[in-house]
């Protein structure tokens, strides 16, 4: 994605009440995919910081006599960042990147919601967890397609489920509740791995899934906002 397909004022009118409850997560995923830029799974400039750093710790008795566990070797040390630091970015990025894809579906149910001065909210809906709970409030209550596309459901479904597995599994397959099947269902998920029985996000899932909720988060708000035009009132 270009800095350009970003500016939330291509899509929609400055003026419409939207554009102010909106942009905030629109500049979310800006901000979020500078992590990816940033890292880009090219980390030799992280990596030499925190090699200067662990060296310079590993040579001063002192620091490792008052925290007996960080008392490694230098090369184990190196191997932590080189290994472990790309994956926690990967996993600071999905979760960061739902936290915004959610959010973004919550303010859009609030939004329409009060346009349609309905009473009912988002949250005293019961579904299969949040995806089931917007599918059905988006379609019995707001009656408003939540998904231009209804492919999007299962690829939804899959982030998710890879969510869920970082929260509550720190992204081992041994702390899932059924971890053979769930190994098969993330093998067939596009540019996911499995390494040492862990969750490894690829560069290509990465890129695929912003892309995919940057879509998605146009379509849903620029279809909210050509429905109910910016004289529409939101007094709930």
């Amino acid at each position: 994605m270009t800095d350009e397909t970003y500016l939330l004022d291509k899509f929609i009118d400055e003026d419409h009440p939207a554009f102010p409850i909106f942009l905030p997560y629109f500049q979310e995923v800006i901000a979020l995919s500078f992590l990816l830029t940033w890292s880009g799974y090219d980390l030799k400039i992280i990596i030499a910081q925190q090699e200067k750093l662990l060296e310079d710790l590993f040579n001063n008795p002192k620091k490792i006599e008052a925290k007996p566990y960080l008392v490694q070797t230098q090369d184990e040390k190196i191997r932590i960042v080189k290994d472990i630091l790309p994956v926690y970015l990967s996993y600071i990025f999905v979760t960061g990147l739902w936290a915004i894809f959610e959010s973004t579906i919550t303010q859009s149910s609030e939004f329409l919601r009060k346009i349609q001065k309905q009473n009912l909210k988002l949250q005293r809906i019961r579904g299969d967890g949040f995806l089931g709970q917007a599918k059905i409030y988006f379609r019995d209550i707001l009656h408003f397609p939540i998904y231009g596309d209804p492919n999007l459901y299962k690829i939804f479904q899959d982030f998710y489920f890879l969510r869920n597995a970082i929260v509550h599994g720190n992204g081992f397959l041994e702390n899932l509740k059924t971890p053979k099947k769930s190994e098969n269902r993330i093998r067939e998920i596009e540019g996911v791995e499995i390494q040492n029985n862990r969750i490894i996000f690829t560069e290509l899932y990465l890129n695929l899934i912003s892309s995919i909720v940057y879509a998605f988060m146009v379509s849903l708000v620029s279809r909210i906002t050509e429905k109910y035009p910016k004289n529409e009132s939101l007094e709930s």
